[in-house]
């Protein structure tokens, strides 16, 4: 009974390596990944927001709304 249950405390044991191995060479391939193309996704990222900046403010649609900041529709009283 007793090498029963040190060879499945050892099976465990080893599971637990193998799993936290794999954990370790996926954060280094993510590490990897990013400092790979980080920069490139950040320039894509600011060349969009850039684009859609300029659309609204050609379509009047700035940081105001499409309206310039006035909201209609009926007035709300306070509760």
């Amino acid at each position: 009974m007793y090498a029963t249950n040190k060879t499945f405390s050892r099976k465990q044991g080893q599971g637990m390596t193998e799993y936290i191995i794999i954990v370790v060479l996926v954060a280094i391939a993510v590490l990897a990944l990013v400092k790979a193309f980080g920069s490139t996704v950040s320039e894509k990222f600011k060349g969009s927001t850039s684009t859609v900046s300029n659309q609204l403010d050609a379509s009047g649609s700035g940081k105001n709304g499409p309206s310039g900041g006035n909201v209609s529709g009926p007035p709300v009283s306070p509760q």
